[in-house]
């Protein structure tokens, strides 16, 4: 039986125990971290996307903007074209020019000012026949005031191989409507307005056709700008074509109501739009092309940001977890070293953690009192468990697996019990101390509320919790030690020795067979076949011996099971022992019933048994695989129905070093 007196010396075998696994604080830090992590990385998604879609909005209004900005610009210089055609051409002293009656108009009237003046390239008159009379032209090239008269008339266009012969734009006899529009000329967009030549009070005939234009420049565009930085192409100006990929892009424009469109790209963006010329073709067409750099500002923006909430969150685990640390981890350590202490030394020593107000200091005091009653009951507690081993002793193997099942399943049953009220004792102490975490920060260096701190400690019902919960955890304990109990009865059993020593081989498979002795006689005939030659073989011979006695029983219940459908004295179990590749090879067959390959591949397995109830707990072969697993051996079972069973062992000759654990039960049968 293992008690509290227990605690004093380590189990055998087992060394120092130390807690496996996270700590709780670490436990409780990555919980925090996870929850965090996603929180606040589902937040910078969130923000990222937010943010960059802003920006990205803010870029397109301000091309937008751009756009019309430009549309206006243009507006207004038609508008000024217009209205100065129509004062020109209803000036009587102009009139009066055109039909050649005022010769001195040119010198008083023309020239390179008026068209600084009115910020014109050109003042041209044409006369009734559609020929280019007089006129001013800002340009080196002497054709332009030709060519510009044939673009008018529809005779000749520039860019003959997208545009076919067009109609005449000139106004109509006995017009009086000035027209103002663009023209696509071979040295760019022109902007211009003609208006049939009259008198100021319309009496006459017309004398011609006033044409005033000015060149479209990018330039002159970029200027109008207020959105910065942006570039302004005219794609039909002289520097600027409009080549076939343009035309193709008019087409589609022409396509769009309004005529413009966006296009977006990673580094930049750009609006294109169209212009149509007096005929209704594409004179040019406009892009303004802006860099992303609210974007890419945008996105360093976000990086900050996001940088920024990588170091608070980084920097608020960091405080919480040395909180926890030095809240909960800290004294739960202590509390651990001073049972561990108390274990390696056996000493009365004060419990850490005593005058504490928690639940902490709460479980320090019981355990102060179960080790005064521990203290108090040791020299009774320590005879009682001798004596319960030396009678252990003196039983059986099979007497003793008899009742192992029951006996584990009552504790196990009232622990779980408690085990559950636990959890849910646990989860109203950890919402109790979110809800006093809370009112901590809330009052900052002020003080708790009473009331807020009172009302949680009701919402927990802590007078119920700490009369409950020391009940249970005793009366798991107490389950736990009684389970510890069975387990030590049973270890017990074999040979106390710790330490593996060369042992003859031979001799403890003698001394098995002579054990197991009264479960075969009368139904095999048990062969030993020893190899002479075997040398030592490191192990724990009291261990092994209840391991080849376990064989035995199994293999003589097998024979039994089967002795009724052959001739008496058939059975037969044969126990041989050799060396092969460095390990002391045991091997025991019978010809008993055999097994199934389902039965075969579980017969390691705890509590597996074919037996009926009453007759077998299924521990026999789970202990000899245990033992033999921690020799550093294996075990292995071949079986076929009804002609029997061989299981063979082997256990190395030189001592292994510690390694990994062996295989589960379940694996070492797959395996066979």
């Amino acid at each position: 039986m293992e008690t509290l007196s227990d605690l004093s010396s380590p189990p055998s075998g087992s060394g120092s125990v130390r807690p496996r696994g996270l700590s709780l604080a670490a436990r409780i830090t990555l919980l925090l971290l996870t929850v965090v992590a996603g929180t606040s990385a589902g937040l910078a998604w969130f923000g990222r996307q937010t943010v960059l879609d802003t920006f990205a909005a803010k870029e397109v209004d301000l091309v937008l903007q751009n756009r019309t900005i430009l549309e206006q610009f243009i507006a207004v210089k038609l508008n000024f074209l217009q209205a100065s055609t129509t004062d020109w051409a209803a000036w009587d002293d102009f009139y009066n020019y055109a039909r050649g009656r005022y010769p001195e108009f040119p010198a008083r009237h023309l020239g390179p000012a008026t068209l600084d003046r009115l910020k014109l390239d050109m003042l041209l008159v044409i006369d009734a026949r559609g020929r280019l009379g007089a006129g001013e032209v800002r340009s080196p090239d002497p054709n332009v005031g030709t060519d510009l008269v044939a673009l008018l008339r529809g005779a000749a266009p520039y860019d003959a191989g997208h545009h076919a012969r067009g109609p005449s734009v000139l106004p109509v006899a006995g017009s009086r409507e000035t027209i103002a529009g663009v023209i696509s000329t071979r040295h760019g967009p022109l902007l211009l307005a003609l208006r049939p030549i009259s008198r100021t009070d319309g009496s006459g005939e017309p004398a011609g056709t006033l044409v005033l234009g000015r060149y479209l420049q990018a330039e002159q565009l970029f200027s109008a700008l207020s959105v910065l930085p942006a570039q302004v192409i005219v794609h039909g100006s002289r520097r600027h074509a409009l080549s076939t990929e343009m035309h193709v892009l008019a087409a589609a424009l022409g396509r769009i109501p309004g005529g413009s469109s966006l296009v977006t790209r990673e580094d930049d963006m750009s609006d294109f739009r169209l212009f149509r010329d007096l005929a209704g073709n594409p004179a040019f067409i406009l892009e303004t092309r802006m860099p992303r750099t609210i974007l890419a500002t945008g996105r360093a923006t976000v990086q900050a940001l996001l940088l920024g909430l990588l170091v608070a969150v980084t920097v608020t685990l960091l405080i919480l977890s040395t909180l926890i640390q030095a809240i909960v981890s800290a004294p739960l350590r202590r509390l651990t070293r001073h049972l561990l202490d108390l274990r390696e030394s056996g000493e009365r020593l004060p419990t850490p953690g005593r005058e504490r107000r928690d639940e902490i200091g709460a479980l320090a005091r019981r355990f102060q009192e179960l080790e005064s009653a521990r203290h108090a009951d040791q020299a009774r507690l320590e005879q009682l468990a001798a004596q319960l081993a030396q009678a252990q002793k003196l039983e059986a193997v099979g007497q003793l697996a008899a009742g192992v099942a029951h006996e584990i399943n009552t504790p196990t049953q009232y622990v779980g019990g408690n085990i559950r009220f636990l959890d849910d004792a646990f989860s109203t102490v950890t919402i109790l101390l979110g809800e006093i975490t809370r009112l901590v920060r809330a009052a900052g260096d002020g003080f708790v509320p009473v009331s807020a701190l009172a009302q949680a400690l009701s919402a927990a019902d802590v007078d119920y919790l700490q009369a409950e919960v020391p009940v249970a955890i005793r009366q798991s304990l107490e389950g736990v030690e009684r389970v510890g109990e069975i387990v030590r009865s049973m270890r017990e059993l074999t040979h106390p020795a710790r330490d593996l020593i060369g042992t003859h081989l031979n001799r403890v498979i003698e001394s098995a067979v002579r054990v197991a002795g009264s479960e075969w006689q009368g139904i095999a005939e048990v062969c030993l076949e020893l190899d002479p030659d075997l040398p030592p073989v490191p192990c724990l011979a009291g261990s092994i011996n209840q391991v080849i006695v376990n064989i035995l029983v199994n293999a003589a219940h097998a024979v039994e099971a089967v002795s009724a459908e052959r001739p008496r004295g058939s059975g037969r179990i044969v126990v041989a022992t050799s060396v092969d590749d460095g390990a002391a090879v045991i091997r025991i067959t019978d010809n008993g019933s055999g097994m199934s390959e389902k039965v075969r591949a579980q017969v390691f397995n705890p509590f597996f048994t074919t037996k009926e109830v009453g007759q077998g707990t299924g521990q026999g072969l789970a202990i000899a695989h245990s033992v033999i697993t921690r020799h550093k051996g294996s075990i292995k079972v071949e079986s076929t129905p009804g002609q029997g069973t061989c299981f063979t062992i082997r256990l190395p000759l030189a001592p292994q070093a510690e390694g990994k654990e062996g295989d589960s039960p379940g694996d070492s049968a797959a395996a066979a």
